[in-house]
């Protein structure tokens, strides 16, 4: 019984298991409403991306062929069956004298015979080994571990473009809110502008500037609100949610502390760990391995042959045939044969083998020309990513004291518009440096961040790689796009 119910536990936590997994794919197209975080986007991108599935499939399938690569070792064999006939039908074909023990059953000594019907089958076995076998199979091995660099190179693309693309929202989304403050602001200003005016204590004329300055706010506001929908409709395609799914970005476009960074530390712990570097190696003993299997053309090679094809020597179409048919199975063919081959024409100085492997040896330096470039611009790519950083945060703070001035003179303006001793435009000119001061360092917390995540994909992937097509869209432009909506007024 205790058995059984142990059973019932574990199929229990199976299907507990599948529920969660299947609850993560039914909330894209289930839920008409969806908080998501910024690790939960990169989960479901990971999940639904249609080239990390590609990406994946692929790796698989090296996989498997590196697993089975040693069947170049097995030997070549078939088996064949066969049931053959003259064609010499009703032809004379009169039995010599012979004596009557030496005439095969079923015919007569001197008689016309009919084409004589026999079954027969072989097998044949050949077995080749040489070194070429062995470097053949280490290929295999090299071209799964090259999957492997290309597959998690996808992964860390793929999540950096989600990770930037959300922050990029927020970024958006908070500019947003920015400008909904500010044609708040302007409605207040325009309804207290009518306060005033009834009470006679301004003209008619700043009524009007009031209101047209409230109007024109509101199709910016509106233009803002659509580029906002739209990225966020290219960021459901990206992470493999339906589009009639309404989703909230749970997060803040804020820097909480910064950090300072080494770039010469960085560069000499992290540059050989790089996903483009490793593949840069790989493919230098890939050359090296193809050179190899060259210079095993240079060996001799070592061959094993079996063949054994017994026939059946009677008529099978006589009924007496099988009387005395015992020995009737005769081998024609067969034989057994270990043979040793050695080239000779591939020592000769300029064959084919030769020059190939002259060519390798060139490229294999040409490579390692290539893999010292390759440091040298990761070096440089580093170095510019930790500068870009440190300038934001040298700038953060400034931009923190410029948006608390700006508030403040902000306020100023508009308590002096309130009763009367400042102009209309004297606030709006405060309130368009508030809102360029809130968008500046915005922008810069946004810069800081992005740059990040280019220091952290620089040092784990470098930009020379490639991976798999996101199919992204471009979110990544609401970031301009809403900066000049929040700087136009």
């Amino acid at each position: 019984m205790s058995k059984y119910f142990v059973i019932l536990i574990l199929l229990f936590s199976v299907l507990s298991l599948n529920a969660e997994d299947k609850k993560v794919i039914d909330m894209t197209g289930d839920s008409k409403k969806l908080s998501i975080k910024m690790d939960d986007a990169v989960d479901l991108a990971l999940k639904n991306n249609l080239g990390i599935e590609s990406e994946n499939l692929t790796n698989e399938y090296k996989k498997w062929s590196t697993f089975t690569s040693w069947n170049a070792f097995l030997p070549t064999m078939s088996f064949n069956i066969a049931i053959s006939r003259t064609n010499l039908e009703e032809e004379d074909r009169t039995m010599p004298s012979l004596e009557k023990t030496s005439t095969p059953p079923g015919f007569t000594m001197g008689e016309k015979i009919s084409p004589l019907w026999t079954p027969g089958f072989s097998f044949d076995l050949t077995w080749r080994l040489n070194a070429a076998m062995g470097f053949a199979v280490y290929a295999a091995v090299l071209d799964y571990k090259g999957g492997k660099i290309s597959f998690e190179t996808a992964k860390k693309k793929l999540m950096k473009e989600v990770k930037k693309t959300f922050n990029t929202l927020l970024l958006t989304r908070r500019s947003l809110e920015v400008f909904q403050d500010n044609v708040n602001m302007a409605e207040k200003r325009y309804n207290q502008t009518q306060i005033n005016y009834k009470n006679g204590l301004v003209p008619e004329y700043n009524v009007l500037s009031a209101q047209v300055a409230l109007e024109n706010l509101k199709p910016q506001l509106m233009e803002m609100k659509n580029n906002y929908n739209i990225y966020l409709v290219q960021f459901k395609q990206m992470i493999g949610i339906k589009n009639e799914v309404e989703i909230t970005l749970d997060g803040e476009l804020k820097v909480e502390k910064t950090e300072d960074f080494n770039a010469k530390e960085l560069i000499s712990k992290k540059i050989d760990e790089r996903l483009d570097m490793q593949s840069t190696y790989l493919k230098l003993k890939n050359l090296e391995n193809m050179k190899n299997i060259s210079i095993s053309y240079l060996t001799p090679s070592f061959l094993l042959k079996f063949s054994a094809d017994p026939s059946f020597q009677y008529d099978i179409s006589k009924s007496d045939t099988w009387k005395e048919a015992d020995n009737a199975w005769k081998q024609r063919s067969g034989m057994l044969m270990f043979a040793l081959s050695l080239p000779v024409d591939s020592w000769l100085p300029f064959s084919k083998t030769q020059m190939d492997i002259l060519k390798y040896n060139y490229d294999m330096k040409k490579l390692n020309v290539s893999i010292k470039q390759m440091k040298q611009m990761a070096e440089v790519e580093i170095e510019s990513i930790i500068l870009k950083l440190k300038k934001s945060i040298s700038s953060l703070e400034s931009l923190k004291l410029n948006v608390k001035l700006a508030e403040k003179a902000f306020k100023m303006a508009d308590d002096a518009y309130k009763v009367g001793s400042k102009e209309l435009l004297d606030v709006e000119d405060a309130q368009s440096k508030l809102n360029s001061a809130k968008f500046n360092l915005m922008k810069e917390e946004y810069n800081y961040i992005t740059g990040l995540l280019d220091l952290e994909y620089s040092l784990e992937v470098g930009t020379s790689s490639g991976g798999a097509s996101t199919g992204g869209g471009s979110a990544t432009q609401g970031a301009d796009s809403s900066g000049a909506g929040a700087e136009a007024y």
